[in-house]
């Protein structure tokens, strides 16, 4: 989970460097590229990473907890409660540092993809040239 995030966040700088090189083909900032190619990989950050990927890691979570769950219950029923009790807790701290990890993990994805979004408007006006006007004139 934090591995694919971690790579996310490589790929977004090289993703604003390209995209910036690229809106200054000729000499001359083109904004327009550069807010194109930032909205798309944001949307890409939100669809694929955000989306597709953390859900499919919830549902796997759910499938393996509610799997955990009845063979607990039958090992507490063959062996006694008190002999499952020290697994049984290890699994269960096991399990608040996944959920703590994942919603971490997902509100920065979310960040990423917010500010990703945004960088356009948050860059300063001559970095990227002005709509109608030639830069540097």
């Amino acid at each position: 989970m934090t591995r694919g995030l971690s790579e996310t966040l490589l790929a977004t700088i090289g993703v604003v460097v390209l995209t910036l090189l690229a809106s200054l083909v000729k000499g001359e900032a083109n904004g327009a590229i550069f807010r194109i190619g930032m909205r798309i990989y944001a949307v890409y950050i939100a669809a694929v990473h955000l989306v597709y990927r953390m859900l499919g890691i919830w549902h796997s979570y759910r499938l393996m907890w509610r799997e955990w769950e009845g063979r607990v219950a039958e090992y507490r029923r063959i062996l006694g409660p008190q002999r499952i009790k020290g697994p049984e807790t290890d699994v269960k701290s096991r399990r608040v540092q996944f959920r703590l990890w994942f919603w971490v993990t997902v509100i920065l994805y979310i960040v990423v993809a917010v500010t990703i979004w945004k960088l356009p408007e948050l860059l300063p006006p001559g970095i990227l040239g002005q709509p109608g006007k030639v830069p540097g004139a």
